[in-house]
């Protein structure tokens, strides 16, 4: 597997750039996502006097739903499997589309953050019960704050990643497409049920998905020819 930049894309030293990315992916992503990490860490800590408080009347009509957690918590484990499947079953030209995508959804959501200070106040005053899901909502609630929202990175990404399976040629079966679709759907509907979004982060986030989709594809094509 090889890389060949295309002639005016890139500078010289992007080539090399790309050359020794291609030949480390495992070093790159794991750098890549230690400093996503690191700057949101950075901007959830922001003193901020103000946020723009976002809701929707729909938002009202959603029921808290707290055993939607698990598919809350499922978008982590899609992640890693979309990063792994990817890195060592799937082409590197895809994979490369994959990561050149998810940064450019990433990182721009990142800087409209901290441009735009937003939250929800969506959350009930608690959760009932003692179960697992209650628990497992209590962690979120503990973890992620109502804020830096819109768009919402788990809805953007996670229709990111759908468009890119259906396109991989992984899912040789229709079944295997819908599945990987079902799960989709319901991590973006468990932001909602949750009270973690609203329904304004949800639809942002579904078209910013398929913008930073399109155009990271495209700009990772521009650059990445499979030999």
């Amino acid at each position: 597997m090889t890389v060949k930049v295309l002639d005016g894309v890139k500078p010289e030293a992007g080539k090399v750039l790309l050359r020794r990315a291609d030949k480390h992916p495992v070093a790159v992503t794991i750098a890549f996502w230690g400093l996503y990490l690191l700057v949101f860490s950075l901007i959830e800590h922001l003193p901020r006097s103000r946020h723009l408080i976002l809701h929707a009347r729909l938002d009202d009509m959603i029921p808290f739903v707290k055993y939607a957690a698990p598919f809350y918590y499922i978008w982590f484990a899609a992640l890693a499997a979309t990063y792994a499947v990817f890195l060592f079953r799937g082409s590197r030209k895809m994979y490369w589309k994959l990561y050149v995508s998810m940064a450019l959804c990433t990182f721009t959501t990142l800087i409209f953050y901290l441009l735009v200070p937003n939250g929800v106040d969506l959350r009930p005053a608690s959760v009932q019960g003692n179960d697992v899901f209650a628990w497992m909502m209590r962690m979120i609630w503990m973890a992620d704050n109502s804020y830096n929202v819109c768009p919402s990175l788990h809805v953007s990404t996670s229709v990111l990643m759908d468009l890119l399976w259906q396109r991989s040629g992984l899912l040789r079966k229709n079944w295997q497409k819908t599945a990987v679709r079902v799960i989709d759907v319901l991590i973006i509907l468990s932001t909602m049920f949750l009270k973690q979004h609203s329904v304004i982060d949800v639809i942002t986030g579904l078209f910013y998905g398929i913008l930073t989709c399109e155009a990271g594809s495209r700009l990772a094509e521009a650059c990445y020819e499979q030999a």
